[in-house]
């Protein structure tokens, strides 16, 4: 009822109340209690938690959650609450997963619209815990936070208009898509793609668009297994993500051809990624790949998406493999199955000529 002065005084005189007291039926502690409530006072937080600290990583029996888990359910605005929690855990403490789904406390966090300091301050205390997946799916927290926003009328439809070609200009989805990015920088940094002098030598204390480490927002989602539409969006938004190499020297379409991301729907973020930088069709990485000849090792289907690295630039059809030194048609043709068989084909319908050069 709101009496917290109350509530303190008998914790005060009854700390046996906390420490040590598990709920028999539910598992939960004292600390979880409060942290579901969400006008429970920092200060009494601060107190329940200081006479039972155990408690921070004790989980409930119905979710497996730990009391961090609640407050980021309960508090996504509060980050003072998240921080003493936070200041009183071990770094991999948040690597500490629910039994339901999975999750982490940034995966409740993100999924429950928590602010941008609750991620910011849940990330700082342990980084790698952004790449952290859930165990059926292995979704990260990005996913979370982006179903999160479609399940909003007005996320829902932001998305939509931005997909479609609209201007949006609004903070509700400015606010979203400031965690988005948040969450990939954070995400590249800990690439070994990333340049060194990014790692610890972003000025975190600037604007993001004035921030380098703001030009691989793309790739940072791609390592997050972002949606088919989070990477869409993107690109809408900030076309020249897609003509930013990394230090193997990959572009974002490098990537999606590496890792096929999304199978038969591939050709949907490939088509954007060469619309906005058709450069990228055309350059090697350190490897000495262009893009069509890891798409053909890796037997990419023509109609989803090797077609469309051809025809982006068709110079790249007469560059041999540096590995094999084959033609992309003759590095086809050594594949065998009715993939290899349709794309021999195809290349060569789009450079007959060259089948006199190999010859």
């Amino acid at each position: 009822e709101g009496e917290w002065g109350l509530v303190r005084e008998w914790y005060e005189a009854h700390p046996e109340d906390i420490r040590g007291y598990t709920d028999p039926n539910t598992g939960s502690t004292v600390l979880h209690a409060i942290c579901f409530i969400s006008s429970t006072p920092a200060s009494l937080l601060e107190f329940v938690v200081d006479t039972w600290p155990d408690a921070l990583t004790i989980q409930e029996q119905r979710y497996g959650a730990t009391p961090l888990h609640i407050l980021c359910w309960s508090s996504q605005r509060s980050r003072r609450k998240v921080e003493i929690l936070l200041e009183r855990m071990k770094p991999k403490d948040l690597m500490i997963r629910n039994r339901v789904l999975g999750s982490t406390a940034l995966h409740s966090a993100c999924g429950n619209n928590a602010e941008l300091p609750v991620i910011q301050a849940i990330i700082r205390k342990y980084p790698p815990v952004v790449l952290a997946k859930t165990f059926d799916q292995s979704h990260t927290a990005m996913t979370a936070l982006w179903h999160s926003h479609l399940q909003t009328i007005p996320g829902h439809m932001q998305i939509a208009r931005i997909l479609k070609g609209d201007t949006i200009n609004e903070q509700h989805f400015d606010r979203f898509w400031r965690k988005c990015k948040f969450l990939a920088m954070e995400s590249f940094r800990l690439s070994q793609s990333c340049p060194k002098h990014l790692i610890d030598g972003d000025d975190e204390d600037v604007d993001d668009e004035q921030r380098e480490m703001h030009n691989y927002v793309f790739h940072g989602l791609l390592d997050l297994k972002a949606p088919l539409n989070a990477l869409k969006t993107a690109i809408k938004l900030n076309p020249m993500w897609a003509s930013y190499k990394d230090v193997d020297g990959n572009y974002p379409l490098h990537h999606v051809v590496m890792r096929r991301p999304f199978r038969v729907k591939d050709i949907e973020i490939i088509r954007d990624l060469l619309h906005a930088y058709p450069d990228a069709a055309c350059q090697r990485n350190k490897a000495g790949d262009l893009p069509i000849h890891i798409a053909i090792r890796d037997r990419m289907v023509w109609e989803e998406g090797l077609g469309c690295i051809a025809n982006a630039n068709t110079d790249v059809l007469g560059v041999p493999d540096q590995h094999t030194g084959l033609y992309p048609f003759l590095l086809a043709a050594s594949l065998d199955g009715r993939v290899a068989v349709n794309t021999t084909y195809q290349l060569l319908l789009a450079k007959p000529y060259l089948l006199k050069d190999a010859t």
